[in-house]
């Protein structure tokens, strides 16, 4: 496949702005020198969960993008701070606790907030 034609091809920014109904609903600035590595769905779409390179998951208001939380994952461990490289809810359904979030960091760690 060569890859030049997929920016540009049918499923390319391109195709997504031109096909009908379909806009940004929200977007979402990072801070400075933070770029977003992973990023989730909470499962009653409120939220967006962030994970960025600078350790912190950045938790937004998915209708209008406000910053809602911003959660230092090392804080509180030995671990040194690490980029937060996947992410994902927990289905609290059956749960009084709801939107747990289980992440994984570049070094190697998982843990659950």
């Amino acid at each position: 496949v060569d890859e030049s034609s997929l920016a540009d091809g049918p499923a390319g920014p391109e195709a997504l702005s031109r096909a009908p109904g379909l806009s940004p609903l929200v977007t979402i600035a990072m801070e400075d020198k933070v770029e977003a590595l992973s990023s989730r769905f909470s499962p009653d779409d409120t939220l967006i969960a962030t994970g960025c390179t600078d350790g912190f998951i950045r938790v937004f208001n998915s209708s209008t993008g406000a910053l809602m939380h911003k959660v230092n994952c090392s804080e509180g461990t030995t671990m040194e701070p690490a980029g937060i490289t996947s992410m994902r809810f927990r289905d609290t359904e059956q749960l009084s606790t709801k939107n747990i979030v289980m992440f994984g960091t570049s070094n190697g760690y998982l843990r659950f907030w």
